[in-house]
């Protein structure tokens, strides 16, 4: 998990933010995610299902760039420790995707700094690369799923939004990161199949 030094972790201290290639396991689902805030260094472990017959072609292609997507992303848990205003993304992602980035640490934090009276507009660093630009759509080869996946909380949306696909004819698959007790129920009410997936943060950041 993290590499835990001597250095006294002081959030107005921090100047970088920086979110490293993903390590991803076709064969058995496993990523490891890797983040620094300045010198204090996080893992973190998600294990998601994968077929019987594997992944390979198009489809790792496109898996492949979920888990980079994702690990940027995640990484949002471990930035909100101390927040700092630069932020290296050591991973390739087309202009759309660092378009979201952008948006899910600024906009997406936008209550977290209110209610924390922080002013989180941090300036980013994205790896160059080049393949940075949306391929047109001729060349996506990748045929996504008819069964669309429906996040379950627990919460009566996802069961509403899991019923109206249903009613339109659509077989949604269920889906949960990690699986307590309610959400484990949830996921057996269900009248189709459901997907778990897991996700272990570094328990270094929990307790800063």
């Amino acid at each position: 998990m993290a590499d835990i030094t001597d250095t006294k972790f002081e959030p107005a201290s921090i100047e970088e933010f920086l979110i490293y290639p993903p390590s991803f396991d076709l064969a058995t689902g496993r990523i490891e995610l890797s983040y620094a805030l300045d010198d204090h260094a996080f893992t973190e472990l998600v294990t998601v299902p994968v077929p019987s017959e594997g992944v390979s072609g198009d489809s790792s292609d496109a898996a492949n760039q979920l888990v980079s997507l994702l690990a940027v992303v995640s990484g949002v848990s471990y930035f909100k420790a101390a927040c700092p205003g630069f932020i290296d993304v050591g991973v390739a992602l087309t202009g759309d995707a660092q378009a979201l980035v952008q948006a899910v640490y600024t906009v997406g934090l936008s209550e977290f700094a209110y209610r924390n009276k922080l002013d989180v507009e941090p300036k980013f660093s994205f790896l160059e690369s080049a393949h940075t630009e949306r391929p047109p759509a001729r060349t996506r080869r990748h045929t996504p799923s008819p069964r669309p996946l429906v996040p379950i909380g627990g919460g009566k949306d996802s069961f509403v939004t899991y019923d109206a696909l249903v009613s339109s004819g659509i077989a949604p698959v269920g889906f949960a990161v990690n699986e307590p007790p309610a959400i484990r129920r949830a996921l057996d009410s269900l009248d189709g199949p459901s997907l778990v997936a897991s996700r272990a943060i570094d328990p270094y950041v929990v307790g800063l």
